[in-house]
Formats: C-alpha cells, sequence, structure tokens
C-alpha cells in the first residue's frame, strides 16, 4: 500500500495574510491526522458492512446462491439422514431403492436465501418417490426470506423401481433486491440402484 501525503508550502509571499498565517508543518500534522483518523473510520465501517454481508450468505450459500438444494438417506422413518449429494459437491446423487426386505428413505432439502422480504415461489416435482398417488411428487413452494436462510424438506419412501430420476426446481424470486422477478429452474439426477 502506498502513502501519500500533501504538503503544502507557505512562503511569505504567499496570499495569507494576518490570522490565516499558521506554522506550515503544525497545520499539515494536523490535517494528516484528521485525514488518517476519517480514512481509518470509513475503513472500519467498510470492513464490518463486509464481513456482515459475508456472514449473512450462511453456512450453506457460501458461493453466494440463493437457491440451494440438499439429498440425504434414511434407513426409516425416523431415523437420521446421511447427506449423499448438494449443489456445490460434484457427487453424483445415487440412492438405494426400496425392496420387500429393506425400505429406503430419502429427504430432500430445498434451501432459500434473500436479502428482507425475499419471496420464492413455484415447484419442486420428485420423481423417485414410492407413492400411489402421483400428487404427491408436486410440492407448492412460497417461502419468504428475511436475510436468512429458510428451507422445505420432501421425505418419502425411495422407489422399488432402480433407474434414472430427477428432482426439478422451478422458482420464481422476487424482493427489494431486484426490480425483475429471478427464474430459477433447476433438474437435479438421482439415480435409483
Amino acid at each position: 500500500m502506498s502513502r501519500y501525503v500533501a504538503r503544502t508550502e507557505v512562503t511569505e509571499d504567499s496570499p495569507i495574510c494576518g490570522d490565516q498565517h499558521r506554522s506550515v508543518h503544525g497545520e499539515n500534522s494536523s490535517f494528516r491526522n484528521k485525514l488518517i483518523a476519517k480514512f481509518m473510520h470509513r475503513l472500519v465501517l467498510l470492513l464490518i458492512c463486509g464481513c456482515y454481508g459475508c456472514a449473512t450468505t450462511g453456512p450453506l450459500h457460501g458461493g453466494g446462491q440463493s437457491v440451494f438444494w440438499s439429498l440425504a438417506r434414511a434407513s426409516s422413518a425416523q431415523g437420521s439422514t446421511t447427506e449423499v449429494c448438494q449443489a456445490e459437491k460434484p457427487t453424483p446423487c445415487v440412492l438405494d431403492r426400496s425392496t420387500p426386505e429393506r425400505t429406503s428413505y430419502a429427504r430432500f432439502t430445498l434451501h432459500v436465501f434473500g436479502p428482507k422480504a425475499t419471496r420464492f415461489r413455484g415447484t419442486l416435482l420428485v420423481s423417485y418417490l414410492e407413492d400411489p398417488d402421483p400428487r404427491r411428487y408436486k410440492s407448492e413452494i412460497d417461502l419468504i426470506s428475511n436475510n436468512q436462510e429458510v428451507h422445505q424438506h420432501i421425505f418419502s419412501r425411495v422407489t422399488t423401481v432402480p433407474g434414472q430420476y430427477s428432482v426439478r426446481i422451478q422458482l420464481e424470486e422476487t424482493g427489494p433486491a431486484s426490480s425483475e422477478p429471478r427464474i430459477h429452474d433447476l433438474v437435479v439426477p438421482v439415480t435409483i440402484r
């Protein structure tokens, strides 16, 4: 970082008269100290605001994404889950199929984040479910983020048929950060083995 100090030379021929004539070195020192103090104050405010902006992105939104997802598996309807894949990890999403001897469960979580009063509306379509009612494959999303992460889960039994499936996220993001709605249309491929 370079250091720049402006100096003003005052001579007896300068157009300063009477009370306005001051010691050059004293005036520059005082001016320089005030300038440095003002700069440091602004720098501290900038750092505080910058750190606050980083902190509000949340642990899952390190890249500043407003829509994020994760998929986890579970061995029982009440059991704990183990993460299989997520938006920021380039690993394939692979789930074990349900069998007559062993039922597999999965939890898909949609995470959203935005500045105060950001609304996310749309649908979430999960095709790997083992449910005779196809209306349950589709979930309506209506989430509002007030500068914090908000999420919605779909916990379900995994299909018995192996193959390629997907989760489709279609959302419209509206809020004070943008005058136009932002459209999110994501497809997450899921392999059932």
